[in-house]
């Protein structure tokens, strides 16, 4: 039909060029056909675009206004590109050249967006004169959603045979009985894949001689027209035997034909029912063993009957009738103690108020009432309006239990007691204990108890002990437990924790009692062990305090022995130089070196008797209002005549306030600038000493600097200690600068210095004293 409608078009398109062409020599002929295309075209169920090379609309028939995105008169002149929706442009296009170019028919399917509603077309393009393409669009949108439906519901029928709880297998009996469908049950089942299967016949799948069995039956079935059941054993590639039911029926339509066949496998059912005879077995013989007799109440008859008779035989205390019994005969063979609560309780299952009923009875038709019976009834049936009609359970001797209850009460009484007094023990005993599992699992713990640090709250029972703990994925390293669990040893280890609190953690693997090599757990014992570990490394200390204190006598005394020695050698052997002498010169000279000596030697006097002091505690501190400026310039003029020899340096005090007047210790302060100053003199051989002080926000600054060698910044740190000495040539103990120290800190200060190798060094010290604060 549509080629008949597209050729019909054309050549009406065809005339109209020819009558258009024709227009001046016949008008009222022309207008004739004109109406009879336009009746033509209008007779075409389908909108047409004419459509030229650029693809623009030239023009439009059967305009649905409805369906257009604008007036007909906006999309003439319009590119049709922009009428259609985007996925589908390129394929639109594209088919349009190829018209453009062909006598042939082009069908395109795409969609046009209308203010968000989406319609599915189809198109065909057919090529009416050179530059122009007739484009036929037909709405087929309620066929796509014909076909949406179908796929949809053929989707859905198939999920629902494929997700079926059971095999489902269809051969296509027109095309050689080939497999077209096979479930996922198949697959699971039968141990082939879809892949493996489809499009294949049985013999392809299964073999020859398996296969023209299954192919025999099947024809037989298609000929017959009958349903099929069979029960047989498949055998899966795996080498697994299943029994199933199959069942197989031939289903068809008014032109093909299809084999259905179901298999349902009843191998676990055949194994159940194995099972549950196995288990009815065992049930008579564990009912035998425990003495327990099953019973059934029949409400309706009010018949009590004891199953299994066998267990009634020999048993004259417990049922005078083998056929069974009324409730209330049953009540009557009970204590009577027991009596009134069972009646009631019976009556209660009568009448529907209680489904279960569990307690225990003294029963004996003998009247003896010696056996305790453990008595369990459940309501087992009711009619459509919930009233009981029968209840089963059973009756089980209790007799011998009741006597160990009565035991392991005792006991168990005996073994609360001796653990109550254990937990006494160990709760007072200076240990905390924790008991793991070798998962990590905390199964005990008193450490809550013993101890009050935050970490022992975190061990609580029933957690992993890295995790509730320290807060980590897995065992900390160098676990103490771990190691404990991999030598099968006791192992130690001492923890410090930042807050310095110290416990000792002993691990100790406990083994099964029935497999000595197997560890059931460990138990880490806790001691808190802070005070012990500070005492010893008090110990420790005043240990090695002691060795240096030893260490730096013996340096002392055989320093001492040395600076002493030396400057009493010079006295000495200058002195009786001087009395052999007559030469004024070298007098004057000999009694400058025995000066020099003298002075040295009351200065390592005088360091040494300072040091006893400080070491005895007993260095005096006069404090009294000093004059700082008075003071400085004392030193100033006395360090002056010292350096009257020595004209390539110069001495200065340098830094001052106008007005200093502080309470101090005016002795110390006066020998620590002085040691500072005789320090400078030693290692500066030209340029000057400027010393001074000057006035800061927490007290006074005092310095002394020098342009001599300098110190080293890797010794800088070392020159405060005592016996420290930067030029073992130099004269001196190395003990100045440590009194000097311990002088500041007596003060309140702080000393320190500033040095650069060869360029000199300033020492300096603070006091916190303001002027005119006493």
């Amino acid at each position: 039909m549509w080629g008949y409608i597209i050729a019909g078009v054309v050549i009406l398109g065809n005339l109209v060029f020819f009558f258009s062409r024709r227009r001046k020599i016949s008008i009222p002929r022309e207008n004739m056909e004109n109406i009879m295309a336009e009746k033509v075209i209008a007779s075409v169920p389908d909108m047409i675009f004419m459509v030229d090379n650029q693809f623009n609309i030239q023009k439009i028939y059967n305009a649905d206004p409805v369906k257009l995105s604008l007036p007909v008169e906006a999309l003439i002149g319009r590119n049709l590109k922009d009428c259609v929706d985007p996925p589908f442009v390129d394929i639109v296009i594209s088919n349009l050249r190829e018209a453009l170019i062909s006598d042939k028919v082009y069908e395109v399917e795409y969609t046009v967006s209308v203010h968000g509603k989406i319609t599915y077309y189809e198109g065909r393009f057919k090529r009416v004169q050179e530059n122009l393409v007739a484009c036929f669009e037909r709405d087929i949108t309620g066929r796509k959603k014909n076909e949406v439906a179908i796929k949809q519901n053929q989707r859905l029928l198939n999920a629902v045979l494929d997700n079926m709880p059971m095999p489902l297998i269809i051969k296509d009996i027109d095309d050689d009985l080939k497999y077209v469908f096979w479930n996922k049950q198949c697959e699971l089942q039968g141990g082939y894949s879809r892949e493996e299967i489809i499009g294949k016949t049985d013999i392809e799948v299964y073999g020859k001689e398996r296969g023209e069995h299954y192919r025999d039956v099947d024809f037989k079935i298609i000929e017959e027209g009958n349903s099929y059941q069979v029960q047989e054993v498949y055998e899966t590639p795996d080498g697994g035997r299943h029994v199933s039911i199959v069942n197989k029926n031939v289903v068809s339509n008014d032109v093909h034909h299809w084999l259905l066949a179901t298999r349902w496998d009843i191998t676990d059912l055949i194994r159940i029912q194995e099972q549950l005879q196995e288990v009815n077995q065992q049930l008579r013989m564990a009912f035998s063993v425990t003495n327990t007799v099953p019973m059934v109440w029949d409400l309706e008859e009010d018949l009590i009957r004891f199953k299994y008779p066998e267990f009634k035989v020999g048993n004259k205390g417990f049922c005078k009738e083998r056929d069974g019994q009324s409730s209330l005969e049953a009540v009557g063979n009970m204590h009577p103690d027991d009596r009134e609560v069972m009646s009631q309780l019976f009556a209660d299952i009568k009448a529907g108020k209680i489904d279960n009923l569990h307690r225990e009875i003294r029963y004996d038709v003998l009247g003896l009432y010696e056996d305790y019976y453990d008595l369990y009834l459940t309501v087992e049936k009711k009619d459509i309006i919930g009233k009981p009609l029968r209840v089963v359970g059973t009756l089980r001797n209790i007799t011998e239990s009741k006597l160990y209850e009565k035991t392991l009460m005792e006991a168990k009484q005996n073994v609360e007691k001796i653990q109550e007094i254990n937990q006494l023990i160990l709760d007072h005993s200076n240990n905390g204990l924790v008991y793991l599992h070798p998962d990590y699992m905390i199964e005990w713990e008193n450490l809550a108890q013993y101890s009050e640090h935050p970490l022992a709250g975190r061990y609580k029972a029933g957690l992993c002990c890295y995790k509730s703990v320290m807060h980590r994925d897995a065992p900390c390293p160098g676990c103490v437990m771990q190691k404990a669990l991999e030598t099968g040893k006791r192992e130690m280890k001492e923890v410090t924790f930042d807050d310095g609190f110290t416990v000792e953690i002993t691990a100790t693997p406990v083994y099964d009692i029935k497999n000595e090599r197997q560890i059931r757990g460990v138990v880490l014992k806790y001691e808190d062990v802070s005070e012990r570990t500070r005492v010893a490394n008090e110990w420790k200390r005043a240990k090695e305090a002691a060795e240096m204190s030893d260490r730096l006598k013996s340096m002392f005394l055989s320093n001492m022995s040395h600076e002493i020695r030396t400057p009493l050698n010079a006295i000495v052997g200058f002195s009786e130089l001087l009395v052999n002498t007559d030469d004024p010169k070298d007098k004057e000279e000999y009694m400058a070196i025995i000066n020099r000596n003298n002075e040295l030697l009351l200065q390592l006097i005088s360091d040494i008797l300072d040091l006893s002091k400080i070491e005895a505690g007993t260095l005096e501190f006069i404090y009294d209002m000093v004059d700082i400026n008075e003071m400085l310039r004392g030193l100033e003029m006395s360090y002056r005549q010292k350096i009257a020899k020595h004209p390539g340096i110069d001495i200065s005090f340098t830094s001052h306030v106008n007005e200093c007047v502080v309470y101090t210790e005016k002795n110390r302060v006066m020998q620590v600038i002085s040691n500072f100053l005789n320090n400078a003199l030693k290692f500066t051989s030209e340029g000057h000493i400027h010393f001074g002080y000057e006035e800061q926000a927490n007290g006074l600054r005092f310095f002394v600097s020098d342009t001599g060698k300098g110190i080293p910044s890797e010794k800088q740190a070392e020159i405060f200690k005592r016996f420290v000495k930067l030029d073992s040539f130099t004269n001196g103990t190395g003990l100045g600068l440590a009194i000097c120290q311990t002088i500041v800190r007596k003060l309140g200060g702080e000393i320190g210095v500033l040095s650069e190798e060869g360029k000199g060094s300033t020492f300096w010290f603070t006091l916190p004293v303001r002027p005119g604060n006493s």
